[in-house]
């Protein structure tokens, strides 16, 4: 994965690369990742984490008050394609400058997304985690 979170005007996106069964070589995206809601400035591809068939990726930005958001994206087949997020994490209070997305790491069934502005620049993290062994995710 490749975050790129200055692209489309900072709109930003997250690309997938799978290794071909002949080994890694000069190659192209298998997959653009989006945000459904990208006509805001998002900052999309800020973070990245992987875990199975389950990407999530960061936007520092995700509104004009730098409240972000984690985009949770899981693989629709055999293969990644070009999509939007099957599920769109955020605080609760959506605090202004909270940077919630800043970083972001998962390990199979847990999420965890840093907003080092939280707090008044304490920070906090969130952790997210499976219901019922399916979506939607829930907090803990």
């Amino acid at each position: 994965m490749v975050g790129a979170y200055g692209d489309n005007t900072s709109t930003g996106s997250a690309y997938v690369f799978a290794k071909p069964g002949s080994g890694w070589a000069n190659m192209t995206q298998t997959a653009m990742l989006t945000a459904r809601d990208g006509s805001i400035v998002v900052r999309l591809g800020y973070s990245l984490a992987i875990s199975g068939d389950i990407i999530v990726v960061g936007a520092l930005v995700g509104d004009e008050n730098s409240t972000g958001y984690a985009y949770v994206f899981r693989k629709p087949g055999r293969d990644w394609v070009d999509m939007t997020e099957t599920l769109k994490l955020a605080t609760i209070d959506k605090a202004i400058y909270n940077y919630f997305g800043a970083s972001v790491a998962i390990n199979s069934d847990t999420i965890v997304v840093g907003a080092y502005g939280e707090n008044s620049f304490t920070g906090a993290a969130y952790i997210f985690g499976i219901y019922n062994n399916n979506f939607p995710w829930q907090i803990f």
